[in-house]
């Protein structure tokens, strides 16, 4: 009865769902901070963490599963209202910040905490005065040279312009993205103007972040980075991609991995020391070592430690070559860091593992009253499969449910002229595009 009566409700969240479905850039460079680093853990004494199965971020956070990965990435979309400002800015005279609707605000907030939580840190909060800061500095990018130091403009006010450049100056900066996709463009980072530092990404995933405020006029965006209000968890290291499980959507192949060391536990790593292997679950490895010359590109093979003020300072930055795209499992290894006494690390390896988090349905197939399907990604417990018969003239016939949590193949015994298959959760909300087979 349980079964029957669950059919019955499906059905009936999925008649509303039937008819809609029939009717229906670049980066600058990164702001470095102008000082010494501030809002790190203070010395606890901890040592240097060595082992070979390290875990990245900070560790009273929870790895996540892949289902709650593809949940958070689904909840915290790039898609953004269709109207983004309560009152429009102005580029040009009289210039005016204008005021980005508090939902896009939160849609960039949003995308950045969860890109934040796969890597194992705390959530930032929006801060008005940030988001008002950041404003200026979008209006004054859009109205002047993409950079962190644009020139005045002749005809705008000389207070206006200088709270623009605070902002520019103390802010990631985008141009030609929306304001969610510069959040992603900026963990990128890797073309090859931006691939010696990853500045972008680092101040992004920096722990001691606790505020943080948007600005976006004419595709312009500054995302205002230098806070450092957090207390800082205890953490070893920050990696992106991080240790475990990680969606391979967010990580082409032209993407550097990074491993960013926690300054209080480990000495400042001399690249000339170092060697990195990257080594995938076929046994193909990379070598990446410091006593080797590497060009900066937008692809191909890269190695490099850069101890900028961008966030965390130690940063270990390399990207292999050959990879048309990522799956499963790899380890990263890295000899020759050293503790904060100056004492040789042991083993130091941690493994990520690419998974397809995007739900999504191909190869829908109709034969001798059999339909199949296929399912991609992770569509979390209780997900069902719902197989849906029709005649050559639209008319209903009949359906059959099937659970589906995970990936795989998926058949049902239905029989008609075309037969259309939908993916529900559990409330009975579509997770993706429908496919049919006739």
């Amino acid at each position: 009865m349980r079964t029957r009566y669950r059919t019955i409700l499906l059905a009936g969240a999925l008649l509303l769902t039937l008819s809609a479905w029939a009717y229906a850039s670049e980066l600058g460079e990164p702001p470095e901070y102008p000082g010494a680093e501030a809002g790190l853990l203070a010395d606890d004494g901890v040592q240097a963490a060595s082992g070979s199965n390290l875990q990245s971020g900070d560790k009273s956070l929870d790895k996540l599963s892949r289902q709650e990965i593809s949940a958070l990435l689904s909840e915290n979309p790039l898609t953004l209202p269709a109207v983004l400002f309560d009152v429009a800015p102005s580029v040009k005279a009289p210039y005016a910040t204008g005021k980005l609707k508090e939902a896009v605000l939160q849609a960039a907030l949003n995308r950045l905490n969860a890109l934040r939580r796969i890597a194992g840190l705390k959530p930032v909060a929006l801060d008005d005065a940030l988001n008002e800061n950041a404003q200026y500095g979008a209006v004054l990018l859009a109205a002047s040279t993409f950079s962190h130091s644009p020139p005045k403009p002749d005809d705008m006010d000389d207070d206006f312009y200088q709270k623009g450049k605070t902002a520019t100056s103390s802010s990631n900066i985008a141009s030609g993205y929306s304001l969610t996709g510069a959040v992603d463009g900026f963990m990128n980072d890797s073309d090859g103007g931006n691939i010696p530092l990853l500045g972008h990404r680092r101040w992004q995933l920096n722990p001691a972040m606790g505020k943080v405020g948007f600005g976006y006029a004419n595709r312009r965006t500054t995302e205002k980075v230098f806070d450092k209000s957090a207390a800082v968890g205890d953490y070893d290291f920050v990696a992106w991609p991080p240790s475990g499980n990680f969606p391979a959507e967010l990580f082409d192949a032209n993407q550097a991995w990074s491993v960013s060391l926690n300054p209080d536990r480990y000495a400042v790593p001399a690249k000339a020391d170092l060697t990195v292997t990257l080594r995938r679950d076929d046994g193909k490895t990379w070598t990446f070592s410091g006593a080797n010359s590497y060009t900066p590109a937008n692809s191909g093979l890269y190695f490099n430690v850069n101890t900028g003020g961008y966030g965390i300072r130690n940063c270990i930055i390399f990207r292999p070559d050959g990879v048309e795209a990522y799956n499963g499992a790899y380890t990263v290894s890295i000899s020759g860091l050293k503790d904060k006494s100056g004492k040789a690390v042991g083993e130091f390896s941690y493994q990520t593992t690419f998974f397809e988090a995007t739900v999504s349905l191909s190869g829908a197939e109709a034969s001798g009253g059999t339909a199949s399907v296929t399912v991609k990604g992770e569509p979390g417990a209780g997900a069902v499969l719902y197989f849906a018969a029709f005649d050559g003239k639209g008319k209903f016939l009949s359906a059959a449910l099937r659970e589906a949590s995970s990936p795989g193949i998926y058949s049902a015994a239905v029989d008609g002229a075309r037969v259309s298959v939908f993916l529900l959760n559990a409330n009975g909300k579509l997770l993706c595009q429908p496919v049919s087979a006739l």
